[in-house]
């Protein structure tokens, strides 16, 4: 998104596939239901599909959930759902929908294993940030439709 990078969907299918696995075993593990689960699967997709969209945590270090083989960053689930709903939904568009991903985000890393501390210091930036990507995203994408902003807040409504 905002100069960050991130290689991990820039590998060889098999190993995707095989990270997609991973994903699901660890999300399980953290007590994420299969229809959560399957959001974050959703996402995954996507950037195995369009691995040049996920560019992972922007200005701030991965916490990396699911490492990769040799020679690939890892995977920061939370910061992969995050841009999913940036790219797909054009969530930075809309301020609402944009506060409600940071919420999920935010929810993602302590349930993860993260510090409340570390949730609330990234969902107060990223909150934050909103006086300039909003315009931003409404500059660069338009504003959201009404199909991204149903589409959306399923996804949403499934993690509240």
């Amino acid at each position: 998104m905002l100069g960050s990078s991130n290689n991990f969907f820039i590998q060889q299918e098999r190993y995707l596939t095989n990270k997609r696995v991973e994903v699901y075993s660890y999300l399980l593990n953290k007590g994420f239901t299969i229809p959560q689960i399957n959001v974050y699967l959703k996402a995954y997709d996507y950037f195995c599909r369009n691995p040049k969209d996920f560019d992972g945590a922007t200005a701030v270090k991965d916490l990396v959930d699911i490492e990769g083989y040799t020679g690939s960053d890892g995977l920061d689930l939370k910061a992969m759902l995050h841009d999913y709903y940036y790219v797909m939904y054009n969530v930075g568009a809309n301020l609402i929908c944009k506060i409600k991903a940071d919420k999920v985000f935010g929810k993602g890393i302590v349930r993860m294993g993260g510090l409340k501390r570390q949730e609330n210091l990234r969902v107060v930036g990223l909150i934050l940030t909103s006086i300039l990507i909003i315009p931003y995203a409404v500059y660069k994408r338009g504003f959201m439709t009404k199909q991204q902003k149903q589409l959306f807040n399923t996804d949403y409504n499934i993690f509240k």
